[in-house]
């Protein structure tokens, strides 16, 4: 069986951490009304965040390709 490469793997994480931010957000804005200064708005925009930075750090991140690539 073949292993997938460091960056394909790299790359599928990186999706999957995007992924989970927008069904975060996306629950976000399903809150009802009466919920939207609740723990629980608090700890979805809080993990919300902490998703977006990661996102954004990971993208920014310059991968070694290996012996003559």
């Amino acid at each position: 069986m073949k292993k997938n490469s460091r960056v394909q793997r790299f790359k599928f994480i990186l999706n999957e951490l995007m992924a989970l931010r927008q069904e975060y957000e996306n629950w976000l804005q399903k809150l009802p009304e009466n919920m939207a200064e609740s723990q629980l708005a608090e700890e979805l925009e809080e993990t919300i965040e902490f998703l977006r930075e990661s996102c954004d750090t990971l993208n920014n991140v310059s991968l070694p390709l290996g012996f003559g690539r």
